[in-house]
């Protein structure tokens, strides 16, 4: 026992006797009688012996009291609930002269002193801090809501808590743990102005994405700060610190229910590989190291041209993932000698090819270089995965592929083409994974619209009425690895990607979030289409598409390509690209794209 604590026994056994006395006084109107004295000091040690046993083993003197709540209180009373009936025990057997009217009054009295010590000692709050403190609402009344509570009040700078926000009736106008649940999600707004609120934390960690979106866009219209608990919190403690409750950012709004991913699979796929991966330091290739990070590869390469994204991966791995065993090569999957390198020294047994070419408009002025990187570099790390009898080859593609109208478009056909083509040499087993824009990548226009709105706008769209499929990056890298572990070769899988969304919500979504209002604050401005730009983008998925034993996973009808096809194109574009200009390389690409149309309108 502790010095502490041997200090909080002393002061409750004193508390213990005052009250007794006291009782005794107020039983014999102050004078007490010498018989009932003695019969009181005589019988004390087997009175206070029980209770010091109560008052330990009841846990009060585990609490740190700065952190407790309603419950660690009500403790104390029972506490001394319970001393109390084992000294009326021992008096009714043993001392029959101590009056029993005097055991209610030892229990009211005992309680309220050991509590009012227990509140005196708490480090004492400066009233000027806590006037300027965040006025704070908690959506959510329940478990994740009180700890969010107890996290803030355990912090001098925390802010403080003026209400709850609950949908459950049965909760409103309740007091948990000193605060009131004011309302329902409906009265975000009106209790944000009745209660002079300064910001929203929700704490809804279990809640479905649909009803979260619904909380996320009241609160935010309210133009306060507003964050959240993320749904992990609770599978890895019980306790969530001020650390965890994070911004609500876009995503929050537009992703859709998670899927586990087939770990046991995956793990299937790599375990003990050597794994490559180029265009690691992009958003796809750098999330795809980060998940494969996890299961126990041999080796992993990190393939890229740009050496500051690959820095950065380099250190978040260092920091993060310890024991990935890890090589980084920096350089161009277009120089086919120097990526044999690459295979001739790690002999890489899975490939994913992420390296690309990826923005709409620059390629439409950058044919050639659209055609030498994502063609001719998709073509040569391929062939040299067949050529080393790597197991299996992943090709990132994009919806942009289906009936494209651009150039970044038409070549990530080509790719898919040579890929399936390639598929019949050797015993390499080649797939493609096709999949639309993922939230947050470089360069995308979520990136692009947040630093519009920094600036104080305007935000630009091309047109109101433009469409795109949305998928978060983390989630598009688990469907490429879940496709990738059950590929069995010459597949094109298409991932699963919602419902399209209205670029223009998007960015009313984006100027919300950050506080401001449309119109008002912030301005969206229409600029019309770029050049190779569609107005919605091609169904992914149709009838003709067949399902997978993944929920989000469909293998599209299977392409009869030929390795000859694969050869002759390829020697057709090295001899295109060095002779052709930007608009007769289009056409050469429509001659090789069955279904290429492009639109060039706007260049």
């Amino acid at each position: 026992m502790n010095r502490r604590i041997l200090a909080r026994l002393i002061v409750d056994i004193i508390i213990l006797l005052f009250s007794y006395f006291f009782a005794l006084f107020l039983r014999f109107d102050f004078v007490i009688p010498e018989k009932q004295m003695y019969l009181v000091l005589y019988n004390l040690p087997f009175i206070i012996v029980p209770s010091l046993l109560v008052f330990y083993f009841s846990g009060i003197y585990k609490t740190i009291w700065k952190y407790a709540d309603i419950r660690e209180y009500i403790n104390i009373v029972f506490a001394c609930m319970l001393s109390v009936f084992f000294s009326f025990l021992y008096s009714t057997i043993f001392a029959r002269g101590i009056p029993r009217s005097i055991y209610p009054i030892v229990l009211i009295l005992a309680s309220m002193l050991m509590i009012a010590v227990r509140l005196s000692s708490l480090p004492k709050k400066n009233s000027n801090s806590t006037s300027k403190r965040k006025r704070i609402m908690i959506v959510g009344a329940g478990e994740a809501g009180v700890l969010v509570l107890k996290e803030i009040r355990s912090l001098s700078s925390g802010g403080k808590v003026i209400c709850f926000i609950d949908d459950d009736p049965a909760k409103i106008n309740r007091i948990i743990n000193g605060i009131e649940v004011v309302g329902d999600r409906n009265t975000i707004g009106e209790n944000v102005n009745k209660y002079g609120i300064e910001e929203i934390i929700i704490a809804l960690p279990s809640i479905k994405i649909d009803e979260k979106r619904n909380i996320i866009e009241k609160a935010s219209e309210t133009g306060k700060k507003v964050r959240i608990v993320p749904g992990v919190y609770e599978s890895i403690t019980d306790k969530i610190e001020n650390s965890d409750i994070r911004e609500v950012n876009i995503e929050d709004l537009l992703c859709r229910e998670t899927i586990e991913m087939d770990q046991v699979a995956v793990r299937d796929f790599v375990s003990d590989k050597v794994v490559l991966v180029t265009g690691a330091g992009g958003s796809i290739g750098s999330e795809l190291v980060r998940q494969l990070s996890y299961f126990p590869m041999k080796k992993i390469i990190l393939f890229d041209i740009y050496e500051n994204s690959i820095h950065a991966l380099q250190n978040e791995l260092k920091r993060t993932r310890k024991k990935v065993d890890f090589s980084i090569v920096i350089d161009s999957v277009r120089d086919k000698n120097r990526v044999e390198r690459i295979f001739k020294k790690y002999k890489p047994d899975v490939v994913f090819h992420a390296a690309a070419h990826k923005h709409v408009p620059l390629m439409e002025y950058n044919v050639s270089s659209a055609i030498l990187n994502n063609v001719i570099g998709t073509y040569n790390v391929a062939s040299l995965a067949a050529k080393y009898n790597a197991e299996r080859f992943v090709l990132i593609s994009t919806d942009k592929a289906v009936n494209p109208t651009n150039v970044m478009g038409a070549t990530k056909r080509l790719c898919e083409l040579i890929v399936s083509g390639l598929n019949n040499y050797g015993s390499c087993e080649f797939v493609s994974v096709r999949f639309g824009n993922v939230l947050g990548s470089n360069g995308s226009v979520i990136p692009i619209f947040k630093e519009q709105i920094k600036r104080g706008g305007p935000v630009t769209i091309t047109h109101r009425d433009v469409k795109r499929y949305f998928m978060s990056i983390k989630e598009a890298a688990q469907l490429v690895l879940q496709a990738g572990a059950i590929a069995e070769g010459g597949e094109i899988f298409i991932l699963d990607m919602g419902e399209q969304i209205k670029i223009m919500d998007l960015a009313k979504n984006l100027i919300t979030l950050c506080g401001k209002k449309v119109g008002k604050d912030i301005k969206i401005v229409e600029i019309g289409l770029r050049p190779g730009e569609k107005m919605f983008e091609e169904i992914l998925i149709n009838e003709k598409d067949s399902k997978t034993k993944y929920e989000k996973i469909y293998i599209e009808e299977r392409e009869n390509i030929s390795l000859e096809y694969v050869e002759n194109t390829i020697e057709k574009v090295k001899k295109a690209v060095d002779t052709l200009s930007n608009d007769d390389l289009v056409y050469f690409l429509v001659e090789l794209v069955s279904s290429y149309e492009p639109n060039r309108e706007n260049m």
